[in-house]
């Protein structure tokens, strides 16, 4: 993980090379820290669901 001295922790990067075989996978994240994270996990919750 490398963070490019950002002051915000949420901001990094990860690198992974690419799957010699099978799936790709894809991740996407969205933090929003304490209370306000019920909304983008509902979010996500119901957009895996769809994806699916």
């Amino acid at each position: 993980m490398c963070s490019h001295g950002h002051a915000e922790p949420a901001m990094a990067c990860v690198t992974c090379p690419p799957p010699s075989q099978g799936r790709l996978i894809t991740v996407l994240s969205i933090d929003g820290g304490g209370i306000r994270g019920l909304i983008p996990s509902t979010i996500l919750a119901c957009l895996e669901s769809k994806l699916q």
